[in-house]
């Protein structure tokens, strides 16, 4: 299977807790603020890190657009979905290389972390805040879950942007460095308190990303102009030399705490949704008939042949996947 069954019973990571590191968008170890040193067991000085991506059947399902209630859309696309699934391969590998594993689930991240955090005896979830809408409704949701499983939730700025939050403009210095040759007379923003560039907290350890991004451009040149003006991004700092203070769990550890340790799934099994019949007629992104099997097959095609990650999963058709008939038909395996 891809995740879900086989974690039940119970279990303990020799020598304390652990922290559960779920990958998002930040799909490295290089520069990856999460591996760098700041949570420690008590009793050994190391913290045991438990790395877990989770596939979210939400982000490759069929829904109606916003825009155009006429159409259907997919927040991961086919050629999205083919780049996330290379990435992911290739960071469990990363991980596989420092004696650690990347474990792999399928289904929404506020029921299976609180399920892995219980069996690795996990005393913090930690990821990276994202900005977008739909992303902090995940992440709150995850909060509130691993509240109520009574597990610390830990949300860490920055590690899926060019830039950091904190070195963005402040609400009311961004007209100015968008247009720096206009004068602007001093005004008061709701929400702003000085010209701080810190992230404002909304309490709980979330960010009010609506106060944080007061006043920022819409227009993405006179946006691009600010943070260029206000200062460049922060260097990276490196973790692939070593994880400071953290140490991986094994697979063997994994196993022995009775986890599965979870298959990547084809390419095929996350476009599949793409191609699913709407009860009511809506069209996928407002696209002919046949037009949305075309893209598909092109992604397939792009992937490749089917490539195993050492435990089952491939990155590409897995099974010589083929693509159904015109008006968007399905996807069937000849495996």
């Amino acid at each position: 299977g891809r995740g879900g069954g086989g974690d039940g019973g119970s279990g303990s990571v020799a020598g304390g807790s652990c922290t559960l590191i779920w990958h998002r968008r930040d799909l490295r170890l290089e520069d990856n603020a999460l591996y760098r040193e700041r949570r420690a067991c008590a009793c050994s000085g190391i913290t045991r890190v438990v790395p877990v991506y989770i596939f979210d059947p939400a982000e490759f399902a069929r829904v109606p657009s916003c825009a155009q209630p006429a159409w259907d859309v997919v927040r991961t696309g086919p050629h999205a979905a083919r780049a996330l699934l290379a990435a992911v391969t290739a960071l469990r590998a990363s991980l596989r290389a420092r004696g650690g594993e990347l474990l792999i689930r399928f289904g929404r991240p506020e029921a299976e972390l609180p399920l892995l955090a219980a069996r690795c005896c996990a005393g913090e979830v930690a990821w990276h805040e994202e900005a977008g809408w739909e992303e902090r409704r995940t992440s709150s949701r995850v909060r509130e879950a691993m509240t109520r499983a009574g597990c610390r939730a830990s949300a860490e700025l920055g590690g899926c942007t060019l830039f950091h939050p904190d070195e963005l403009p402040a609400p009311d210095e961004w007209a100015s460095f968008a247009h720096p040759r206009q004068k602007y007379p001093a005004k008061k923003r709701r929400g702003s308190s000085g010209a701080s560039g810190k992230a404002a907290d909304g309490g709980g350890g979330s960010v009010d990303w609506a106060r944080r991004l007061e006043g920022m451009p819409r227009v993405m040149g006179d946006w691009r102009r600010a943070v260029r003006s206000h200062g460049p991004p922060r260097a990276a700092e490196s973790t692939s030399a070593g994880l400071r203070g953290q140490r991986l769990l094994s697979p063997a550890e994994l196993t022995g705490l009775g986890l599965e340790l979870g298959e990547l799934p084809s390419l095929a099994q996350l476009v599949a949704p793409a191609l699913e019949v709407s009860p009511n007629g809506r069209l996928l992104f407002g696209l002919p008939d046949g037009a949305a099997s075309s893209v598909v097959a092109a992604a397939l095609r792009a992937g490749g042949p089917a490539s195993k990650d050492g435990d089952g999963g491939g990155t590409g058709g897995e099974g010589g996947a083929e693509v159904g008939g015109e008006g968007g038909g399905g996807i069937r395996g000849s495996g």
